[in-house]
């Protein structure tokens, strides 16, 4: 139960009391008799019952009306903190974690290796001839192509695996509990869908890939530097590759 629950039902049960509290003074009144409570003695039973319902609907309305009205606000607020939220942690153009929020992500995931002592590993990805896409096809094709491969990027990793956009044209996969072997082969594929993809605008297209994993006592720019380095690595001996730093 949320906050916005929690204050419908309070509004509820300080309703219920206050009806509950007028009935109650009614129906004693009946018991007790004129002897102590004399204004009301000559009233019929029924009018005493019509009043207490009358009382209760007033109350009702009056505390139902400003509790709707602010359960409105609160699920209009919510939203538009949520809204600000995404928006703070998303790449705009392709909807995955921008590279502030993924920069985050990597500083947790190595806080956890350390404090747990389990690994993991990165995959840096670099789009090849990503500006000749922009020049000869416009940089509208090349917004599409970031956003189909990240789309590709996104189908191809587990659920527990986290993507974000890096650079321009550059991807970052942080992959728990992964050691080097499973983060090429998780490369490999991405590489593979991406060569086999048509993408709109264009024929095909490639990305080359560095990976390393977590080392003792690593530090997250040590980590982003081996896959920079075996990304280069990928880009010097071809392009469209998966090269390991270990």
């Amino acid at each position: 139960m949320n906050k916005t629950h929690i204050k419908f039902v309070v509004g509820l049960l300080f309703i219920s009391v206050i009806f509950i509290a007028t009935a109650w003074e009614f129906f004693l009144e009946d018991i007790i008799g004129p002897a102590l409570m004399d204004h009301h003695h000559t009233e019929t039973f029924e009018e005493r019952v019509e009043f207490v319902i009358t009382i209760g609907l007033f109350v009702a309305v009056s505390l139902i009306y400003p509790t709707i009205s602010t359960l409105k606000l609160v699920n209009k607020n919510e939203k538009l903190v949520s809204d600000l939220q995404r928006a703070a942690n998303e790449d705009h153009l392709t909807g995955i974690y921008n590279r502030r929020k993924i920069s985050g992500e990597l500083y947790a995931e190595v806080g956890r290796s350390k404090r747990y002592k389990r690994g993991f590993s990165v995959i840096l990805i670099d789009i090849d001839n990503f500006k000749e896409t922009n020049d000869i096809y416009g940089h509208a094709t090349g917004d599409t192509v970031l956003i189909e491969i990240a789309e590709i990027i996104r189908n191809s990793i587990r659920k527990v695996d986290v993507l974000g956009r890096w650079g321009g044209e550059e991807f970052l996969v942080i992959s728990p509990e992964t050691n080097i072997n499973g983060a090429k082969s998780l490369a490999e594929k991405i590489r593979s869908e991406i060569e086999a993809y048509k993408f709109t605008g264009i024929d095909t297209k490639t990305a080359s890939f560095g990976v390393t994993t977590y080392m003792d006592d690593d530090n997250a720019e040590a980590i982003i530097k081996r896959a920079d380095v075996a990304l280069y690595a990928a880009k010097d001996s071809g392009k469209n590759r998966v090269e390991i730093s270990s």
